[in-house]
């Protein structure tokens, strides 16, 4: 079916089935995405905060400089 064939068919629809149409077309072109982008079997890396002991210094720091009244309030609080 052309283009022009299918927009004839399209245009006679009501008005909630054209979006439950736009709906279905979506939904479709993401699974296409996502195949696309992703392939059975490869392996991909993901990236945790376990462990991240440098990133939560610096975190700790910077909060510090932002909020001194905080820093005063938990000095039990010490980061690894």
């Amino acid at each position: 079916m052309s283009f022009v064939e299918l927009q004839s068919a399209i245009k006679p629809l009501p008005r909630l089935e054209k979006f439950q149409l736009m709906e279905w077309m979506m939904a479709d072109l993401a699974q296409e995405e996502a195949a696309l982008m992703l392939q059975p079997g490869a392996a991909y890396p993901v990236w945790s905060p376990y462990e991240a002991f440098d990133a939560a210094d610096i975190l700790w720091r910077e909060l510090q400089k932002e909020t001194p009244a905080y820093a005063g309030e938990h000095p039990a609080i010490s980061v690894c």
